[in-house]
């Protein structure tokens, strides 16, 4: 795949170039206010790549591709060359993110086995990049990218908001329904931001929904507040009170713990204990507080070669995979 700034991008035959490499235009994947993505065939090896733009995201790309980033799933990184005046980064091309998957071709709330799968995935990744000094920034349903469906191997994708965790910058990067408190009140941000945004994926892939739908800053604070409780150590949450007592925002779920009353109660008992584990990782990780927030490492010592338990339960197959046996 390839992203460049947005603008005008050529017919079908056009050809990207580099000194190493040489690649037909295919179709544009995506098309943003800053990029747009394309997959374009590479004309040596008739290999599929997707290309994609920016300077401090090719810097970070080729930090982590150094530390071998593509063992830790993460999207694999070819190279960078200038098309015209235009900065091409090549990657290797995936099928679909799991926005899409979740709501087109499931069309419901996935399975916690499921969840549990691609949360073990992200953690791994998650965790090469928080211990190599990198926060991600911006961990989201589409910046999750299915490998294969039918065992639900992820990757991480986009570095465009990553930054050095030492240099992390006090702004707003994440979407609404998955900015942390932290940046809404312009405290001194942490990697611990990623946990969170990856908690509300999580529960948005059990939801088919986010569970934080709101229009402005002050009813998301507010919404976090009444739901979590308010943040400690912020220098900058006193005055906000006083501004976000005067809503009361509706609230999806009034806690956590009414997750286990979406589906229908289970049987299981093992099925039981394991949703209770999930929704007390949830709690750890959706913490308003950024410094008592769990890390990727702290409370899960994974590598990729293990598996992630919700609590001391042998991880299970995919659904997919599970309903062929």
């Amino acid at each position: 795949h390839a992203s460049l700034p947005s603008c005008s991008f050529g017919p079908p035959d056009m050809d990207l170039e580099n000194e190493a490499n040489k690649y037909s235009f295919k179709k544009r994947l995506f098309f943003g206010p800053t990029r747009q993505v394309v997959m374009c065939i590479n004309r040596d090896t008739g290999e599929n790549d997707h290309k994609d733009t920016t300077i401090k995201e090719k810097k970070i790309l080729n930090k982590i591709k150094a530390l071998g980033s593509e063992n830790y799933n993460i999207m694999k990184f070819y190279e960078d060359f200038y098309y015209q005046t235009k900065q091409c980064l090549v990657f290797e091309k995936l099928d679909i993110d799991l926005e899409y998957f979740t709501e087109v071709i499931i069309d419901a709330g996935l399975h916690l086995c499921d969840i549990r799968l691609i949360a073990q995935q992200v953690l791994v990744a998650l965790d090469f990049l928080h211990s190599n000094g990198i926060a991600h920034r911006d961990i989201k349903p589409n910046n999750i990218m299915l490998v294969d469906r039918s065992s639900l191997k992820v990757k991480l994708i986009d570095m465009g908001f990553s930054e050095e965790i030492e240099k992390m910058e006090n702004i707003c990067i994440n979407p609404f329904p998955y900015m942390p408190p932290e940046e809404i009140l312009r405290d001194k941000p942490d990697a611990s931001l990623d946990m969170w945004c990856l908690a509300l994926t999580l529960i948005y892939f059990y939801l088919k929904a986010n569970l934080f739908t709101y229009n402005t800053f002050e009813e998301i604070l507010a919404a976090i507040v009444k739901m979590l409780g308010e943040p400690h150590c912020s220098n900058n949450f006193s005055s906000c009170k006083i501004v976000i007592e005067k809503y009361d925002p509706e609230l999806k779920l009034k806690s956590l713990d009414d997750l286990l009353e979406i589906r229908p109660a289970t049987q299981d008992p093992i099925e039981r204990e394991d949703l209770l584990s999930f929704i007390d990782l949830l709690k750890q990780m959706l913490v308003p507080t950024p410094q008592e927030r769990i890390t990727s490492a702290a409370h899960f010592p994974v590598s990729h070669t293990r598996a992630l338990h919700f609590r001391g339960i042998p991880a299970m197959q995919s659904s997919a995979a599970r309903d062929k046996n």
